[in-house]
């Protein structure tokens, strides 16, 4: 079973490997489009990643949309790790995250959203024909997961802070010594989406000109140079989009000078040397946007190894108490355990220790 571990943000979807990829996507309906360009067809319907992100929505299983993006991200993994086959056919373990303070509501919805039941799931992507069965599905909490190859610096501090800065959303986690303290576990509205259009309204007021969410993340980093006034504009609109985030910490009681703060998130990029400055000490940046994903594997990779100890045990108790049981039975206590490994993981049990931290 191959491990794909998924990032499904409100603005990027990440994996370990491939690039990322806009959270959008246009319907073709029956109808062929005529270039096959980032591309799947599912049940005779076709669908094309766009720039054009979707709607935010805390709950991402109420249409297929995210799913269908998934798929896409499956594709695009396995033909990063496996380029040029004609064909595709894997058994998965899926790998995925949702914000703490979400993990409670949605954990198990994703599990049957995106496990479908564990049927084969037969789709193209940009022609080329795939077939898998997602046969795990592993939710564990986003922003923690991308501590897990860092784990040694956090447990150095008495008090850090995780800061991730997604799409939508800046989702806040204290740590003790590098233990979670649930008393501050908390979203905020802050993201690059709301940063781009402050962005977007910005320079629409002042000069009359349109500029779409592209665009504005290029010049924000510094891919693109348009007129030196429309460029200072929306810097410095983004600067103080920084401000006011690392004010509204305060107000909640997250000083980030008498603690270790960690950015992560494709936002904190976009805002990182604003935040730096305003710091007086040491923070950790993750800049790599895929840490979420990288994270989600590993994690996955120990939860599936520790499945295999604990069912092997299993087995080996039945056979000890039972030595007449036939094969049928012995595959009972398998499905009875598998079963079972699908209860969600609460958040204290996230396995993030230093072993991790070897193994990426």
């Amino acid at each position: 079973m191959k491990i794909i571990a998924v990032d499904t943000g409100n603005k990027n979807i990440k994996t370990t490997k491939a690039p990322p990829f806009n959270a959008g996507l246009i319907y073709h309906g029956d109808q062929e489009p005529p270039v096959q360009i980032d591309t799947l067809e599912i049940d005779g319907k076709f669908y094309s990643l766009t720039e054009t992100r979707e709607p935010h929505n805390d709950d991402k299983t109420q249409n297929d949309t995210y799913f269908n993006l998934t798929l896409i991200a499956i594709a695009k993994q396995l033909m990063a790790l496996n380029p040029d086959l004609p064909y595709y056919k894997e058994n998965i373990c899926l790998a995925l995250g949702l914000p703490p303070s979400q993990l409670s509501i949605y954990r198990d919805r994703y599990y049957s959203y995106f496990s479908r039941n564990g049927k084969r799931i037969s789709f193209h992507f940009n022609g080329i024909p795939f077939d898998i069965q997602i046969q795990k599905t592993c939710v564990f909490a986003q922003g923690i997961s991308a501590l897990v190859p860092y784990v040694q610096n956090i447990f150095a501090h008495a008090r850090s802070y995780i800061v991730d800065i997604g799409g939508y959303t800046t989702d806040v986690i204290k740590l003790n010594n590098g233990k979670l303290d649930l008393a501050l576990c908390q979203s905020l509205p802050y993201g690059a989406i709301q940063l781009f259009d402050k962005v977007r309204c910005a320079i629409r007021a002042k000069y009359q000109v349109e500029v779409d969410d592209y665009v504005i993340d290029s010049i924000l980093q510094n891919k693109e140079h348009p007129e030196e006034s429309i460029e200072k504009l929306a810097k410095d609109t983004a600067a103080k989009y920084a401000v006011d985030l690392f004010l509204t910490l305060k107000e909640i009681g997250v000083d980030l000078n008498f603690s270790y703060p960690v950015f992560i998130g494709g936002g904190s990029l976009l805002m990182k040397e604003v935040l730096q400055n305003m710091l007086k000490h040491e923070a950790l940046c993750i800049d790599n946007v895929n840490a979420n994903a990288i994270g989600y594997e590993l994690l996955a990779s120990d939860q599936l190894k520790e499945d295999t100890k604990v069912e092997t045990s299993v087995q080996q108790e039945t056979t000890r108490e039972q030595p007449t049981l036939k094969t049928d039975s012995s595959s009972n206590v398998s499905k009875k355990y598998a079963a079972s490994a699908q209860e969600p993981v609460q958040i204290d049990d996230l396995p993030i220790t230093a072993s991790n931290k070897e193994s990426l």
